[in-house]
């Protein structure tokens, strides 16, 4: 009887045991896979239910499905025309170079949007006097207006059915992985560059898709380091419409000042919080920024000379934009 009764009591702790251990790291994967308060509990149900593409197979999370990072692929240098790299990044995605394929994506994409502007007027804004202007505003405006026309000029010696496989690229270049990619496609600005004004995107199951993950993609980028889904969510809570992925996002000056305070922090620079904000609010934002700061970016600055800002460095034709989908933050 006493031996009976031993053995239950090692087969109720042996229970119990596997109860505590079940819920304690239950618990701490919760903690640790659910995304931050601010950004919503939405955003991190479908990180690990869906992908891009649809599917409701189980992922580790959106965007983390990247292709092995053992190919020593190199991209071309960042100011060669895409009418001479074409054919060698097609060639490299087809064989499923994640980093060919987000780049020309992104380089497909900068040349849709380029094409929608009137090549006339930016030979006009070229030569236009600007009256009032001081000669050094004058030289960075026909500077800014000359690039946009030089690149103008770079995609119209792109044949146009070349570009008709832009959106589709981006999200398997997401679906990659890559964190350029994923912003960008998060954004919304390849509807733009696919349907320009037209509201035909409304029909597009790309559309559907992309309304269900754009949110939770945008966050895996963040959460995986990338500055510039820091700036897509600070403008987000504070822009209303607009780019597509803004209009999304309610506006929130607390949300705001959070993602403020992480940015400045990645620039090295000291947050200020705006004056409108109750103090109580300010403490607590730029807290949560500062959380952010540690657990994504290892409280490390990028400083300003190093960042890399994929929707700038899409819209501009600076000579010395850094480099897209080379995995840098």
């Amino acid at each position: 009887m006493a031996l009976r009764s031993r053995k239950a009591a090692v087969t109720l702790l042996i229970i119990l045991v596997a109860v505590f251990l079940a819920v304690y790291f239950g618990r701490n994967h919760i903690a640790n896979s659910s995304p931050i308060s601010l950004v919503g509990k939405a955003a991190g149900d479908k990180n690990a239910e869906t992908t891009l593409a649809g599917s409701t197979k189980k992922t580790e999370a959106i965007g983390k499905t990247a292709a092995s990072s053992n190919s020593n692929y190199q991209l071309p240098p960042m100011n060669k025309p895409i009418d001479e790299i074409f054919d060698d990044l097609k060639l490299a995605s087809d064989q499923g170079e994640a980093k060919a394929t987000c780049r020309l994506a992104l380089e497909l994409l900068k040349c849709q949007l380029s094409l929608q502007h009137d090549e006339k007027k930016l030979e006009k804004h070229v030569t236009d006097k600007y009256p009032g202007r001081t000669e050094e505003e004058l030289f960075y405006i026909r500077k800014s207006y000359l690039g946009t026309l030089d690149l103008y000029q770079e995609c119209k010696k792109l044949p146009s059915d070349k570009l008709t496989d832009t959106a589709d690229l981006l999200e398997r270049a997401a679906n990659q992985g890559q964190l350029d990619a994923m912003v960008i496609w998060a954004s919304g600005q390849w509807i733009k560059g696919r349907y320009g004004n037209s509201d035909a995107y409304l029909q597009d199951p790309a559309f559907n898709r992309w309304q269900q993950n754009a949110i939770p993609v945008m966050n895996s980028a963040l959460q995986q380091g990338s500055y510039t889904a820091v700036r897509e969510w600070l403008h987000a809570y504070m822009l209303d419409g607009g780019l597509k992925f803004y209009s999304l996002i309610k506006d929130d000056p607390k949300k705001m000042y959070a993602f403020m305070t992480l940015a400045e922090l990645l620039e090295n620079d000291i947050p200020t919080p705006p004056r409108e904000l109750p103090s109580r609010d300010a403490i607590a934002a730029e807290a949560e920024g500062r959380r952010m700061y540690k657990d994504w970016f290892h409280g490390t600055p990028i400083g300003k000379e190093n960042l890399n800002n994929a929707r700038v460095l899409l819209d501009d034709r600076e000579e010395d934009r850094r480099d897209l989908c080379n995995a840098s933050r």
